[in-house]
């Protein structure tokens, strides 16, 4: 099985704008049944059946927002396993990897991939793996989409626009998300 947490910072960047509601965790009622959370929901196991994802319990509209998660080695010893991390609206398939469809932005452990309307442009940054900081940032406009753009980091690095504009980050709720893949 492989596992992710969430790091501390996305509870910090995010309760800012939704200050009333508490810590940001990723949620038990928005991710495939397939996937397990632990008691305080900061971590993800995967089972066996390919890649399916989870959403956090707030998104949001506009503003600047960052998250990280860290990688942690599988459970399982599994070198099979693969993540991927980025951003989704409540219509991406939790039934599928980030990146899947037009509701989801994702970056891939293999090759450092962007992966948007399952479209993968790999070499966009550099692969990731165990023990590896990934941050994944969103800007959206509230006034104008054409500003909107989803950035990646690795162990803070940035990594580079991956996406930008209305054409590509239509405006929308946008949800932390993560997929694993065993």
């Amino acid at each position: 099985k492989k596992r992710i947490t969430l790091n501390d910072s996305i509870s910090i960047n995010m309760c800012s704008y939704i200050a009333d509601v508490g810590m940001v965790t990723l949620s038990q009622l928005d991710k495939a049944i397939q996937l397990e959370l632990s008691s305080d929901r900061m971590e993800c196991f995967g089972c066996d059946g390919g890649y399916r994802m989870a959403r956090s319990t707030h998104g949001v509209l506009s503003g600047a927002y960052y998250y990280e998660v860290l990688i942690l080695p599988s459970i399982d010893n599994d070198i099979n396993a693969h993540v991927r991390v980025g951003w989704s609206t409540r219509h991406g398939d939790l039934q599928s990897p980030v990146g899947f469809d037009k509701h989801s932005y994702g970056y891939r452990d293999i090759d450092g991939s962007k992966i948007h309307k399952s479209e993968r442009y790999d070499n966009y940054g550099d692969s990731y793996s165990t023990y590896d900081v990934i941050g994944c940032y969103i800007y959206l406009d509230e006034y104008d989409s054409n500003n909107n753009t989803i950035q990646f980091y690795k162990n803070g690095i940035n990594q580079g626009i991956a996406y930008q504009g209305e054409n590509d980050i239509p405006k929308s709720v946008y949800f932390p998300a993560i997929s694993l893949y065993m």
